[in-house]
């Protein structure tokens, strides 16, 4: 949709500040399941303006989910939010007189000067340097589109986003959208929109949820047919599994080659893969199952 100038905006005026701020409460209970400080900042007590709610809740998750998956324990990540004068030869906010500014700062790893040029490139991985690779929270690979999209959805704004980081100091996010009033005044989203606007982007709670177990379910001798779901992300098999449990007897695989053993140890009835995978990739596998 944002490729083929599809996606409208759906402005609303109202104070944003609440809610950026709840929105990025909402992600404290994963920072601190990281070991990670949340905090959010402004020297502001109310900011009017027209905004749109969805794509608020895109550019932020994505920030901080990144924040939160780059950053080694004890970290902090810090939002800011802040009105600004705007800046007059800027062509992107012409007719405004002042911005939003939202910084998103964390204290991660970093990314390296030649690799900063492309983040905003669709399908760009900025692979962990070494300085991660010890850490039990080693993240996996990404598609490389959430930076992407938050490009694009700041510019659908009419606004700009810039980047600075140091490796193993950090990286910051700096995002200026311009402050309009012309929008219909409406109530600013309830909470639970805003939970349920964010879900995509938060681990499911595995530890307050009990998973199926596999062994009781054959046991049971339903007649559930079988799912093999294939990721080497865990908190994508969770979630997989917490959603089709009801349905389906699951079974799971952490890469495409151990997918392919199990695969022809069970049978199952549907495969569900992740694509970008070590070892044996999701193509590769689908290749093999036909």
């Amino acid at each position: 949709k944002l490729e083929a100038g599809q996606m409208p905006l759906h402005l609303e005026q109202g104070d944003v500040l609440p809610y950026l701020r709840y929105l990025t409460l909402s992600f404290r209970s994963y920072a601190q399941m990281q070991k990670l400080g949340l905090h959010f900042l402004s020297g502001q007590e109310k900011i009017v303006m027209d905004y749109d709610p969805e794509k608020l809740v895109n550019i932020l998750s994505n920030l901080l989910s990144n924040a939160i998956k780059y950053t080694p324990e004890g970290g902090d990540i810090y939002v800011q939010v802040d009105k600004m004068p705007a800046i007059p030869d800027s062509s992107s906010r012409t007719g405004t007189t002042e911005v939003l500014q939202i910084r998103v700062r964390d204290t991660g790893i970093g990314i390296p000067p030649d690799k900063l040029p492309y983040i905003f490139d669709r399908f760009y991985q900025n692979k962990p340097n070494a300085a991660f690779t010890s850490d039990s929270r080693q993240p996996g690979e990404g598609t490389g589109v959430g930076l992407a999209i938050v490009h694009e959805l700041v510019k659908l704004m009419e606004g700009d986003i810039q980047v600075k980081s140091r490796e193993k100091e950090g990286t910051e996010f700096i995002i200026h959208l311009p402050i309009t009033r012309k929008a219909t005044p409406a109530l600013s989203s309830e909470p639970s929109d805003i939970d349920f606007l964010t879900k995509a982007f938060l681990p499911p709670a595995t530890e307050e949820v009990e998973l199926p177990d596999l062994e009781k379910q054959m046991a049971a001798a339903d007649n559930r047919p079988s799912a093999l779901l294939i990721d080497d992300d865990p908190d994508i098999l969770t979630y997989l599994q917490l959603t089709i449990s009801d349905h389906y007897r699951t079974e799971t695989a952490a890469d495409g080659a151990e997918g392919w053993e199990k695969a022809l140890a069970i049978i199952p009835d549907i495969v569900i893969s992740d694509v970008l995978m070590p070892r044996l990739n999701g193509l590769d596998l689908c290749s093999r199952l036909k």
